[in-house]
């Protein structure tokens, strides 16, 4: 339990400022006519199904949980992390975690982001440290990794055979593969089309993430139109997101890890645009310039 508890003050600190939490606006205006929850999608029926399906799984993986212990809270056991997962039982490694930078003593967050075809190796202006600067997509999820990693949580970002996890330095297509393709790289492309993708989130996520890695693994894509009108698009609690850009990678993964836009989801502190709360969760202060020292 104190790990746990160890991890969620480490997400508020890496994306608020957990002591800026208390002073808020009521309900303030929203921007440009956006509801202040726009790139929050709360579990539909579907996703209830898939989280019911993917709970069974570990479930069946962990037997008894008490008996699998889990020393850095990340929600993955010790044991998974020093020998891979081998989820039949048949003495093959399915998952080969072990071999691909999972750390028992340091929690890990495995990504697996798919694009959709010419949006892979664009370059932008992208805001570090209050400054814009042109960086490549890679380039991006890089920096966002060493945030994470200044907290004490690895992050490792699967976007594609080519790209490289940053806490360990190699190249996704250099892992392991495993059984049935779980390990190794799972990122690819996706066809290119410019209405709503937000609609063939389910479709992507059950026929190009390899279930193998779903127990482990959140999956995002890179889409042209996430059909919010905002940066992406982000299931609370759940594996899914959709982003327009990387930049939004953070933010839309703070979702995910149930956070909303002013802390903790459903909790006392979630408003939007608290004018002290130095967060990229925080629409009003997520494009501060430059960036406050307490911004986290």
């Amino acid at each position: 339990m104190k790990k746990l508890v160890g991890i969620l003050v480490a997400l508020l600190l890496l994306f608020g400022s957990a002591q800026s939490m208390v002073i808020y606006a009521q309900d303030p205006f929203p921007a440009q006519g956006e509801s202040l929850a726009n790139d929050m999608v709360y579990p539909s029926q579907e996703e209830l199904r898939a989280m019911a399906e993917h709970q069974e799984i570990m479930n069946r993986l962990r037997g008894a949980a008490a008996d699998l212990p889990d020393r850095d809270g990340d929600g993955i056991p010790d044991d998974w992390e020093i020998n891979g997962i081998d989820y039949d039982g048949d003495g093959i490694i399915d998952l080969p975690l072990h071999l691909m930078g999972a750390d028992p003593d340091v929690p890990d967050i495995y990504m697996e982001i798919d694009w959709m075809e010419g949006l892979h190796d664009k370059t932008g202006m992208r805001m570090v440290n209050g400054t814009y600067v042109t960086l490549s997509e890679q380039d991006y999820l890089d920096v966002t990794a060493e945030e994470f990693r200044k907290h004490g949580i690895n992050l490792h970002i699967d976007f594609g055979p080519e790209s490289v996890d940053y806490v360990t330095g190699t190249k996704w297509k250099d892992y392991p593969s495993g059984s049935g393709d779980a390990g190794g790289s799972g990122g690819n492309s996706l066809p290119y089309f410019t209405e709503p993708a937000w609609p063939q989130m389910y479709t992507w996520y059950d026929t190009q993430m390899s279930p193998g890695r779903r127990p482990i693994f959140h999956y995002f894509a890179l889409v042209v139109n996430t059909d919010v009108g905002a940066g992406g698009r982000a299931v609370v609690g759940g594996k899914y997101g959709m982003i327009n850009y990387t930049s939004a990678f953070m933010h839309e993964l703070g979702h995910n890890l149930y956070l909303g836009h002013g802390g903790p989801v459903q909790s006392a502190y979630d408003h939007n645009y608290k004018v002290n709360y130095f967060s990229v969760m925080n629409y009003m202060t997520r494009n501060f310039t430059p960036k406050p020292a307490v911004y986290r």
